[in-house]
């Protein structure tokens, strides 16, 4: 999420809640890479890695970050209540396409 802004950023850490992981969501979708994930739950990440990681056809490895919501339970921040907040932030980079739109929006 290379065009993310430091006071959502703030935000997302300074969240008062229990829960071991916070991440934020917007329009029904959990955004998963804007979160907080506390370092406690390296234990259980370890474990689920082993448990649901499964080979696919070239031999890379795939687990699912939602199984890791789940276990260990999670809240939600509606993106649009940050300061800040424009969906564009939350744009994710993956491949060279993604990078000439960020590119074309300076």
């Amino acid at each position: 999420m290379p065009l993310m802004k430091p006071e959502i950023i703030k935000s997302i850490i300074e969240f008062e809640t229990e829960k071991l992981i916070t991440v934020c969501s917007s329009e029904g979708f959990l955004l998963h890479l804007a979160g907080r994930y506390s370092r406690s739950i390296s234990k259980t990440a370890e474990r689920l890695l082993e448990r649901e990681t499964k080979t696919i056809g070239n031999g890379k490895h795939k687990a699912k970050v939602y199984s890791l919501l789940n276990d260990v339970g999670f809240e939600t921040i509606k993106a649009e209540e940050l300061p800040g907040y424009d969906l564009t932030v939350f744009f994710n980079m993956n491949n060279k396409e993604d990078y000439l739109k960020i590119l074309s929006s300076f």
